[in-house]
C-alpha cells in the first residue's frame, strides 16, 4: 500500500507548512513535501500539486493564490500569517496536531 501524497502550503515554505509536514510524515506515514507559494514557480507548483493525493493550505488567505483545478484535494488549516518566526512554535504545533486529529488528509 502507498503513503497519502500530501503538499502543505504557506508563502515561504519555511514555517506553518515544515510544520505540517513534519507531522504528516512523523505520526501518520505520509509522503508530505512544503512548499512556498511566494518562493515556488507557477510550473514547480502545477508539478507538485498535480502528483499530490492531498494540498493543505496553512493561511485562508493563500486560498485565491492557489493554482486552479486543485480544488477538490484542497483542505484548509488556517493558522493565519507567519506569526510563528520558527517550524516548531509550540502554538504552531498546537493547531497542527488539532487539525490532524480532526481531519486525515
Amino acid at each position: 500500500m502507498s503513503k497519502q501524497k500530501v503538499i502543505c502550503v504557506c508563502f515561504g515554505g519555511n514555517n506553518r507548512s515544515v510544520c505540517m509536514a513534519f507531522h504528516l510524515k512523523e505520526f501518520a506515514n505520509c509522503d508530505a513535501i512544503a512548499v512556498g507559494l511566494g518562493r515556488n514557480g507557477r510550473e514547480v507548483q502545477n508539478l507538485l500539486f498535480s502528483w499530490a493525493d492531498a494540498i493543505i493550505v496553512m493561511d485562508k488567505a493563500l486560498l485565491s493564490k492557489m493554482p486552479r483545478g486543485h480544488a477538490k484535494k484542497t483542505l484548509l488549516c488556517d493558522v493565519g500569517e507567519d506569526r510563528y518566526g520558527v517550524y516548531w512554535h509550540p502554538d504552531l504545533i498546537q493547531q497542527v496536531k488539532a487539525f490532524l486529529s480532526a481531519h486525515s488528509p
